[in-house]
Parts: C-alpha cells; structure tokens; sequence
C-alpha cells in the first residue's frame, strides 16, 4: 500500500543556494530533490512554507504552527516529514513529541549538514530515512505513532534529540543512549495516561521563557538578572542539581524569581543524569525556592514542555509528569 507522506519544507541548510553572503534557504525543495535524487520523494507532497527560514532564527511561533497545519492536515495524509535547519532542529522536535502526543500521527524531522547542492551532501540520505521511517509508523500499529529525529542513519526519539557536534555528519544523537552504549528510544510516543494537548492558537499570547546557566561565581551579578521576571525560567544546574546555593545572591534571586511568579525547571549541564534535589545540601535551596526537577530531560525538551506548558495554560504540575518518556 501506497502511503500519502507530506514533507513540509520549512528551510535549513539541506535546501540552501550559495548567496553573496553565505549559504541561504532556497525555493523549490521538490524540483531540487527530484533533479538531484531522482525517485527518492515517490509521491511524497511538499508543502514549502515562506518566508523559508534558517532555524537559527526559528522559534516556538514556527514550532505551533507546524503542529497546527499537522493537526490540520492529518486527514489528507498518512504521515509527514519536517525538514528544518539542524541548529535548533532538536527544539522543534522536541516540541512537536509534547503537541502531537497522543494523536497517532506519524511525524519524522530532518535536515542535513551539508546542502544537497554541495559535494558530499547528507540531505538526500537524511531525507531517504525519513520518509522510510514515518511510511513503516504510519504502517505500525497506531500506538506506536509518535515523533523521531532522522539523522546519518539514526531514528532518534523526539524528546531526546540533542546536537552534539557543529560540523560532523553524525551531529545529532541520544545523548543518554550514546553514554550508555545502548539503542535508546526510537521514537516519542505517548506515555500511558497521557491525554492528547489541544494545539496552541495563533492568537495565543506567547510566554516569557528563559534559560539560565548556572556557574561558578554567578551570585555576584545575580541581583542584577531579569529585572522583569519571565512566566517561566529553564534552569540548568551542576551535576546532580546542585548549585552555588552558599552564594546569598543567587539564592535571593531564585526566591525573587518564585514570588513573581516564574515557573521554573531544573535540568543537569551534564550530557546525562537525573536531576535530585535531596542529594546534596547545594541543591536543597532550589527545591525550597519551588524549582521543578526535571528528572531526565534534556535542555531542549525542558525548555520546550515549559514553554507549551504556559502557552496553553496548564498548571505547573503537568511539568513533573512524564508525557513521552522524556523524563
């Protein structure tokens, strides 16, 4: 049976020409795809979105509107392929595996290293995975539907991607699963009891989110950060979940940020480990100042399940609760 794939086409550098510039996106995915891969697409649609953007300069507006018009679409097609500029790749994945869990629609993101153009080029591969990938999903059974990551031969589960290399073919991994030396999760699929999520509106107003990293030294400046709290703050701690928490200034600034009302998660700097705040004493200040422990979760799938999180107006409990198996 034929399957109905579309690819939605939203920029990055597999579809980038040369400009006066640099590397910049480019028109027209399925006539270059079909002159320099012939066949590959077979039958897929390509639905391009303008303006095509570099996804350094794609954020949570992008990432909506994409589950929007999947949402929108589902019915025309039996699966679909994103294709996005690798920087930021993981973010949109990673929200995509919160917005669409629970639907059974397949979805497999992509891109590429070097542009199709160039010598040596991963798309046409990348691509090829992909559209394998979400044709042997929309094949499966529904519940194993969800969101994967398609990259140099790997299916990644969505939640869990991270880019870990600027330059080589095989950038994007499952950090915890490469540590471990062990297959991790191909695919982001609905945790039991997780009900599917609305989508976001485009009228919806967009909440402040930030991220902060902590180090060495950081209470002497603190009082000094976000002068106007935001809605919700990614906080990214040593090891464990631990921080400078002897330093008054960074403590202050946690119990500042709390009585404004932020939400604010907990993730490690380290490429794998949980988060725990009763280890250690350092981490005790973090709990006391409300912060959520985000247990497994990458930096990306944190940040982007906050920014869902108050985009839709949740209560802040949903946040310690396992939606794909990204905690």
């Amino acid at each position: 049976m034929t399957r109905r794939i579309c690819i939605l086409y939203t920029g990055g550098t597999i579809g980038m020409e040369q400009g006066e510039r640099g590397w910049r996106p480019a028109p027209s995915f399925a006539a270059l795809t079909d002159r320099l891969h012939p066949g590959l697409r077979n039958g897929a649609e390509v639905l391009e979105y303008s303006p095509l953007l570099d996804s350094a300069n794609a954020g949570p507006d992008v990432w909506y509107r994409l589950g929007r018009d999947i949402r929108a679409l589902a019915a025309d097609y039996d699966g679909f392929v994103v294709i996005y500029g690798t920087d930021t790749l993981c973010y949109v994945a990673a929200s995509l595996s919160f917005q669409l869990a629970g639907t059974g629609i397949p979805v497999a993101v992509t891109g590429a290293m070097v542009p199709m153009v160039a010598d040596g080029s991963d798309g046409g591969a990348n691509l090829g995975l992909a559209l394998k990938t979400v044709t042997a999903m929309a094949d499966g059974p529904a519940a194993q539907r969800g969101v994967s990551v398609c990259f140099n031969g790997r299916v990644i589960h969505g939640a869990r991607a991270r880019k870990l290399m600027a330059h080589e073919m095989d950038a994007m991994r499952d950090a915890a699963a490469l540590l471990e030396g062990q297959p991790g999760p191909q695919t982001a699929i609905a945790a039991p009891g997780h009900a599917s999520l609305p989508p976001v509106a485009e009228t919806a107003p967009a909440p402040t989110v930030a991220l902060l990293t902590l180090h060495p030294g950081i209470g002497l400046h603190a009082d000094s950060l976000f002068a106007v709290p935001p809605q919700g703050l990614i906080v990214e701690c040593f090891g464990s979940g631990t921080g400078p928490t002897a330093d008054a200034g960074l403590v202050r600034l946690l119990n500042r940020l709390r009585d404004g009302g932020t939400v604010m998660m907990a993730v490690s700097q380290c490429l794998h480990g949980s988060i725990a705040f009763d280890t250690y004493e350092a981490g005790a200040a973090f709990a006391d100042a409300g912060v959520i422990a985000g247990g497994h979760m990458t930096r990306e799938a944190a940040l982007t399940k906050l920014h869902l999180t108050l985009s839709l107006g949740l209560g802040r409990d949903v946040l310690a609760q396992d939606w794909v198996g990204e905690m």
